[in-house]
């Protein structure tokens, strides 16, 4: 599994121990999660030669439209928020679209939870964990909200996101000290503990969980997607979409529409209804 890219790349391999190689130019979009093969050549010394299928890709849109790839292979997103910074919701929705999209579990976390004034965070939080969602309170303070955690990563290949300054990296710091498995060549070239995540890393949990971390995120877009994908990825507005009067309805000013009706109910927030028409709308110009 490829752990780092960069000017090369360190691969972590099956018996956890790491090697550095570097890449054939034919695959400069080689990315942290992929499983390779390489070889060694005389001139060059480890070269990767190939990348295999993968099952899934991270990606959002540059400021150009440009699609880039965070990461490959994944099976579950954790989108880290606190109280300080203040969350941005609307990168919270398009991180769990993306997740939907991709057929891939997300876990929602309310971090620094020992904070004070974290009430509002909270109330959030039970309103995605009552639509459906998977969401954890967690706290470097709290041993035991680490460990629901830690039990949810395990058999998985987690990507942590979320804004800079939500203790993303601390909190990967923690899970990365405490894992069965130690990695020296990793956490001695990553530099964690000094400062926050420039690249994405992948690094081993225990022998069937891994976790990336990936730098972090202030202005995720989604690639290009169709407005049944962004429905589908929120989960309470897509399943009232479904007593819709028309199948085309936007949610918006039309007759019959089972979404505002629900929202004048107070059963979707008003947050949610903002970020999905703001990503409706931002989909629509890419």
């Amino acid at each position: 599994m490829l752990a780092r890219y960069g000017a090369s790349v360190l691969l972590l391999l099956p018996n956890q121990q790491t090697l550095t190689a570097s890449v054939r130019r034919r695959l400069e979009h080689i990315t942290c999660g992929d499983q390779v093969e390489f070889e060694t050549d005389t001139k060059d010394g480890e070269v990767v030669t190939s990348i295999a299928t993968r099952k899934n890709v991270l990606q959002r849109a540059d400021f150009r439209n440009k699609t880039k790839t965070l990461a490959s292979n994944i099976d579950q997103i954790v989108i880290v928020t606190a109280i300080k910074p203040v969350p941005d919701w609307q990168l919270v929705d398009q991180l769990i679209v993306a997740g939907i999209d991709m057929g891939v579990e997300v876990l929602l976390l309310a971090h620094k939870s020992d904070l004070e004034n974290s009430e509002d965070l909270h109330q959030t939080h039970d309103y995605y964990k009552k639509i459906g969602h998977k969401s954890l309170i967690t706290s470097l303070h709290d041993p035991a909200s680490l460990e629901s955690l830690d039990n949810q990563l395990t058999g998985k290949t987690n990507i942590l996101v979320g804004q800079s300054g939500m203790g993303k990296s601390t909190l990967a710091n923690y899970l990365i000290e405490h894992s069965e498995i130690k990695i020296g060549a990793l956490s001695e070239s990553s530099g964690h503990g000094q400062h926050t995540t420039s690249v994405a890393q992948c690094y081993p949990l225990g022998e069937d969980a891994y976790l990336i971390d990936s730098p972090g995120v202030r202005d995720f877009t989604a690639t290009a997607l169709s407005a049944n994908q962004v429905s589908a990825g929120f989960l309470e507005i897509h399943e009232a979409a479904a007593r819709c009067k028309f199948n085309d309805c936007r949610h918006q000013q039309e007759p019959a529409c089972a979404v505002r009706e629900q929202f004048e109910q107070g059963l979707i927030s008003q947050q949610r209804m903002d970020s999905f028409a703001r990503l409706l709308k931002q989909q629509s110009s890419l």
